[in-house]
């Protein structure tokens, strides 16, 4: 099982007017050797240690609902340490990364391989058939 965290929440629960621009949610991995931060789609990055910063593109709350961001408006550097303070859920790690062609199958191959540098089993993460 893997923690699946509300980034959401947490950015405009500490930075009034502010929410963020892609990833809402996000999946947290810890090793021995390192964490992974990931999104559904297994774009991933590999840390060594949960006190380094994670960058997070934000964009300003608009008041007109019809209104939607084409680029951020601001890049914040979080602590990985307080992105594990959001509200999670837990998943399966082949539940949590969605499917949708062979590109994302090979994002998941990837990550398989990251999961072993940090120290962990790959095969305690398998694929789950839909």
């Amino acid at each position: 099982m893997v923690r699946v965290y509300n980034i959401k929440s947490l950015i405009e629960s500490n930075y009034a007017g502010y929410t963020t621009f892609r990833d809402s949610v996000m999946c947290i991995i810890e090793g021995k050797k390192g964490i992974i931060i990931t999104d559904n789609e297994a774009c991933h990055t590999v840390h060594k240690s949960v006190d380094e910063k994670y960058e997070i593109d934000v964009v300003k709350i608009s008041a007109d609902p019809n209104v939607i961001s084409m680029n951020p408006d601001a890049t914040g550097k979080v602590s990985i340490k307080a992105l594990q303070t959001a509200s999670y859920i837990e998943l399966e790690l082949g539940e949590w990364v969605r499917r949708f062609g062979s590109r994302i199958e090979n994002n998941y191959d990837i990550l398989l391989k990251s999961i072993k540098q940090i120290g962990l089993n790959p095969s305690d993460f398998p694929r789950l058939r839909k």
